[in-house]
């Protein structure tokens, strides 16, 4: 929660009054902790749980992405894996909204805010990371160092 509550302040985040959180996988305890930390920061938001091609989520002052998926790291962040999801968040409504999006990787309590409107350009990075990270394990000895650090 401290966690959340410090990301959302860098970002210059307004109380929300609506936050729409994304159905992003089936895991029971996703919504109802998030909802759960919401309500802690902003007792008077409203917190709804919808499908990623929802409407509602444009209307929202805070759209919440959880990804739950366990990532390989170092090469491989979980992010990598929701890119065709952000895409389409970024071409869709909420492109054009005055809303935020918390890209949230919940298995290592990490948190991006991005302005919906910057979103397009936050893929183009991910999507450029994604390239290098690949590029990078084709050289062993690089592997090898990296191996035991992680």
């Amino acid at each position: 929660m401290i966690y959340l509550e410090h990301c959302l302040r860098q970002a210059g985040v307004p109380p929300p009054r609506f936050v729409h959180v994304l159905r992003t996988s089936d895991e029971p305890w996703v919504f109802p902790d998030l909802r759960g930390e919401v309500l802690d920061l902003f007792p008077q938001a409203e917190v709804r749980e919808g499908r990623p091609d929802d409407a509602r989520a444009a209307g929202a002052d805070l759209v919440i992405v959880p990804l739950v998926e366990a990532g390989d790291f170092p090469y491989q962040d979980v992010a990598y894996r929701a890119l065709p999801l952000l895409r389409s968040l970024a071409a869709g409504p909420l492109a054009r909204s005055r809303a935020h999006v918390v890209v949230y990787r919940a298995r290592w309590r990490e948190a991006e805010v991005v302005a919906a409107a910057s979103l397009g350009s936050y893929v183009a990075r991910l999507a450029w990371e994604r390239r290098a990270a690949a590029w990078t394990c084709g050289f062993s000895s690089l592997r090898k160092m990296l191996k035991p650090l992680y």
